[in-house]
């Protein structure tokens, strides 16, 4: 038998793994796979910003001069350089992928003194650093056209096309909305949100909490707080007695398994990370942008306004007024599902095309 040939992949841990992970899940069908993974840099100093001041990443964000630029990449070479060589001589991949910025210039160069090929997937979807780009011959693969404009600060050429956005195969099953909900004791017939901090749990969705309490509508809430392990024994302390008779409050910590909340609830509100905001798209559920990293994420609020995938209020009063009139009228969370079948649709195919590309680069 022909031995398979073998994927490099290599990536970080935050949104960046998740993005692998649904690669390496189609990668596998057909080649072996090595991963490699780090921690994204500077890891606790972004944990910061995710929580608690989101608003303030604007400002490194913002630091796109030609020279800024060249420094950050220079740095960030001499950083992981050793290890993504390591990595790559004891694996002796055919082809690499990443889905990490900082490991792009490390790539370029072991490109040149070895002949291996990579294909850069751009882990933002809109609003992407100079950074986040590989000059060409790489490929960089984008979520749509509109992706491109970024690319012209770069000061390079820079080689495009848009696939789409790799979501994990569990998100996009179909599903039984009664038989999801029943699994995880919900009752099938309440309306139910899913509050959703990202990965780190951003701490915003606990200040809607508050707000939603006082309906007077019956209402199931899961609350999933990421690694965020303080907020979520907070909201234990907080609210798990003394309840509303009518409100059923469900805290949850990480888990690996976020699309079978995702599938029970009609709405998700949150943090508009790119990964969370295509996993609902993919379960067909709306979503409810309240909060993002400002600079990196500002894009996602675009897309969900010209994709029409829910709604984007960031001021908490002004939103918590909104879920009380979707609440009463959730009739009208209805007008977004072509939208999102649609969409979902369009990132599916990223997986088929990725196929076809890597069986084009191997062949040549």
């Amino acid at each position: 038998m022909k031995p398979r040939l073998k994927i490099g992949l290599l990536t970080s841990n935050e949104g960046h793994f998740s993005i692998s992970e649904a690669i390496r899940e189609v990668l596998e069908t057909k080649y072996d796979v090595a991963v490699y993974k780090q921690n994204i840099a500077f890891n606790a100093t972004y944990k910061v910003f995710y929580r608690l001041f989101p608003s303030l990443f604007s400002i490194p964000f913002q630091m796109k001069h030609t020279l800024i630029c060249l420094l950050i990449r220079k740095g960030f070479f001499l950083r992981y350089r050793k290890k993504i060589v390591s990595f790559l001589e004891t694996e002796q991949p055919d082809l690499c992928l990443t889905s990490y910025a900082l490991y792009l210039n490390a790539l370029e160069w072991y490109r040149e003194v070895s002949g291996i090929p990579f294909i850069n997937i751009v882990s933002d979807p809109l609003t992407i650093h100079p950074i986040g780009f590989a000059a060409s011959p790489t490929l960089n693969v984008t979520f749509d056209d509109n992706s491109f404009a970024a690319s012209e600060e770069c000061g390079f050429p820079v080689t495009a096309q848009p696939w789409g956005w790799f979501v994990r195969h569990a998100y996009e099953k179909p599903y039984n909305l009664k038989a999801v909900r029943k699994a995880l004791g919900l009752k099938p017939e309440v309306l139910t949100l899913l509050l959703a901090g990202g990965s780190e749990g951003s701490l915003k969705i606990s200040e809607l909490l508050p707000y939603l309490l006082k309906t007077d509508v019956p209402l199931q809430i899961i609350v999933a707080c990421g690694s965020n392990r303080l907020m979520l024994q907070q909201i234990k302390l907080m609210y798990s007695w003394n309840l509303p008779p009518q409100i059923k409050l469900i805290p949850l910590g990480f888990t690996n398994h976020l699309e079978r909340y995702m599938q029970a609830a009609d709405l998700i509100v949150g943090k508009a990370g790119p990964n969370v905001l295509f996993e609902a798209v993919a379960t067909n559920t709306p979503f409810f942008a309240i909060t993002h990293i400002s600079g990196q994420e500002d894009g996602n609020l675009e897309i969900i306004k010209k994709y029409q995938l829910g709604y984007v209020e960031e001021d908490i009063s002004q939103a918590a007024k909104m879920l009380e009139d979707i609440i009463h009228h959730p009739q009208q969370l209805e007008a977004f599902q072509t939208q999102l079948q649609n969409l979902a649709a369009y990132n599916h195919s990223a997986k088929t095309t990725l196929l076809k590309t890597v069986k084009k680069i191997l062949s040549e």
